[in-house]
C-alpha cells in the first residue's frame, strides 16, 4: 500500500495554494493545526487502477469518519472506512466487501452518527443478476470493525428482484433517534425516488410505505434523487431533479411519516418547477425547528449562481435574492451541502470550476441567517477556498462536506500521482452569535436584530 502523501511533498505546494486563501487566524482560512497546513491526503492503492473516491464526511467531537471505496486487490471495488484525529493523524481503518457477482463491486455512498458509538454507512452491492441492491452496515466507531449484533453481522441488505435497481444518495437519521431513512434513485420500469426506513437495529419498518419502501415517480420525466432530509414529524423532504429530454428542472417531494405523498405539499405531495431551467437541485437539510434548507444550481450558459434558499411544509419555495452567491462568472458553480453552524448561521459547501486551472475549487461560503448577504469576513472576501492544482495535486473534485465543532471539512479527490487519492481539507470557523439572539433551536431563517 502507497502510504499517505509524505508531509513535505504537500507542506511547500500547500504555500501556493494559500496564497489564494485568506491568512491563518480569519474564519475560513486552512487550518493550519490539521494535517499538512490544512490539507490531509491519503493513497489507498490496494490494487486495479488505484482509484478511491470519498463519498461522505462524519464528524463527532475528536474525530472525523471519512467514507468511500476504491479498487482492491481483487480488481473490483471495495468500501473504504477510516478514522482521523484532530490533527489529521489516522487512528484506524476499515473495509467491506459483499461480493455477490458479477463485477463484484461495492459502493460506499453515506453515513452517519447513530449517537451511540456506532457509524451507519449505506451504498450498493452488484447483486450478481445485474442489477444493485441496497447494502447498510453498522461499524463500531472505535475499531471500525462490523458490529455482529446489528442486522445480520452487521449488515442489511435489500433487494427487490432483478429487474430493480438502487443509487443510494445519502442517509439520514429520524430525530428521535429510533432509525433512519436512505434515499436515492431507484431504475425499473420508470426511475424516480425512493426512500427505505430502518429502524436502529436494522430492521425495515413494514409500516412505512409499501414494506418499507416509498417511491415516487414524475409524470414530467425521468426523475434522479441528490438529497434528503427528515423533520420533527418524521416527514421526508426529497430534492432532486426530473429530465424531460432536453432540459432538467428541479423537483421536490415530501412524504408524511408513513411514507405516503403529503398532499398539503405542492401539488398532491410533489412539484417540479419548469423556470429556471435547466436547473439541479443538489441538497436539503433541516435545521431542527421546521423549515428546511435547499442548494440549488441554476445552470446558465456561461455562469451559475448557487444559492440558499427555504422551503416550508406546505411547498412554498422561498427564493432569498440576497443569499444567491456567484462564485465564478465564468466558471461551474456547484452548492454540495447545506451545513448548520450551531448558532443560527448556516455554511454552504461548494466547488467551481477556475478557468485558469484544471479541476475544481473546494469552496465555501457562510451566512449569518437565510436572506443575509454572505458574510464577507469569512475566507477571502466571504469565500472560503482551496485549489488542489494550485497545491501541485492535480486535478481535485469536491465529493463530500461536513461541519466540525464550527468548521468547515471537505474532502474529494486528486490525481497528481496518476490516480485517484483522498485529499482532506479543514477551515478554521468559529460560531458568529455567542449572544443566541437567533429563534429558539437555533432557526437559521431568522432576521438579524
Amino acid at each position: 500500500m502507497r502510504p499517505s502523501i509524505p508531509t513535505a511533498a504537500i507542506a511547500a505546494t500547500v504555500l501556493i495554494a494559500m496564497l489564494a486563501a485568506p491568512l491563518l487566524g480569519n474564519d475560513g482560512a486552512l487550518d493550519g493545526t490539521f494535517g499538512s497546513s490544512g490539507v490531509f491526503t491519503h493513497a489507498w492503492d490496494l490494487g486495479g487502477s488505484f482509484n478511491d473516491r470519498i463519498t461522505d464526511l462524519v464528524a463527532v467531537p475528536g474525530a472525523l469518519f471519512v467514507v468511500g471505496h476504491g479498487d482492491s486487490s481483487a480488481g473490483d471495488l471495495d468500501w473504504l472506512l477510516m478514522k482521523l484525529d484532530e490533527a489529521g493523524n489516522v487512528v484506524t481503518t476499515g473495509s467491506a466487501f459483499f461480493d455477490r457477482g458479477g463485477t463484484n463491486d461495492d459502493y460506499a455512498m453515506a453515513a452517519f452518527d447513530d449517537r451511540n458509538g456506532g457509524l451507519v454507512v449505506a451504498g450498493m452491492a452488484d447483486s450478481g443478476s445485474g442489477h444493485n441492491d441496497v447494502e447498510v452496515c453498522r461499524f463500531d466507531e472505535a475499531t471500525l470493525y462490523r458490529d455482529p449484533g446489528w442486522g445480520i453481522l452487521g449488515c442489511r441488505e435489500f433487494d427487490l428482484g432483478p429487474n430493480i435497481s438502487f443509487l443510494v444518495t445519502g442517509i439520514a437519521p429520524m430525530p428521535n433517534d429510533t432509525g433512519f431513512v436512505i434515499g436515492g434513485t431507484i431504475f425499473g420500469a420508470h426511475q424516480g425516488f425512493f426512500t427505505l426506513r430502518v429502524f436502529e437495529n436494522g430492521n425495515v419498518d413494514p409500516f412505512y410505505g409499501s414494506s418499507g419502501l416509498a417511491t415516487v415517480f414524475f409524470a414530467e420525466g425521468y426523475a434522479s434523487l441528490t438529497g434528503l432530509a427528515v423533520d420533527g414529524s418524521l416527514g421526508v423532504l426529497l430534492v432532486g431533479y426530473v429530465s424531460d429530454g432536453s432540459s432538467a428542472h428541479l423537483a421536490y417531494a415530501r412524504l408524511t411519516g408513513d411514507g405516503v405523498l403529503d398532499p398539503a405539499f405542492g401539488s398532491s405531495g410533489k412539484e417540479v418547477f419548469t423556470s429556471p431551467a435547466p436547473a439541479y437541485n443538489t441538497c436539503a437539510a433541516f435545521d431542527g425547528l421546521q423549515l428546511f434548507g435547499v442548494g440549488i444550481e441554476e445552470s446558465g450558459i456561461t455562469t451559475s449562481t448557487g444559492s440558499a434558499h427555504e422551503m416550508d411544509l406546505i411547498g412554498d419555495l422561498s427564493y432569498g435574492a440576497s443569499s444567491d452567491v456567484t462564485w465564478d462568472t465564468s466558471g461551474n458553480n456547484h452548492p454540495l451541502r447545506i451545513l448548520f453552524h450551531g448558532d443560527g448561521s448556516l455554511l454552504v459547501a461548494s466547488n467551481y470550476d477556475d478557468q485558469g486551472l484544471v479541476g475544481q475549487v473546494f469552496a465555501g461560503t457562510r451566512f449569518p441567517c437565510l436572506g443575509c448577504s454572505a458574510d464577507t469576513s469569512f475566507g477571502a472576501a466571504g469565500l472560503a477556498k482551496f485549489q488542489p492544482a494550485a497545491a501541485g495535486l492535480g486535478e481535485g473534485t469536491l465529493t463530500a462536506a461536513t461541519e466540525w465543532t464550527g468548521r468547515l471539512v471537505e474532502g474529494g479527490t486528486v490525481n497528481g500521482a496518476g490516480d485517484d487519492d483522498w485529499v482532506i481539507v479543514r477551515f478554521t470557523g468559529a460560531p458568529l452569535f455567542a449572544d443566541n439572539w437567533e429563534n429558539p433551536g437555533h432557526h437559521w431563517s431568522a432576521t438579524a436584530p
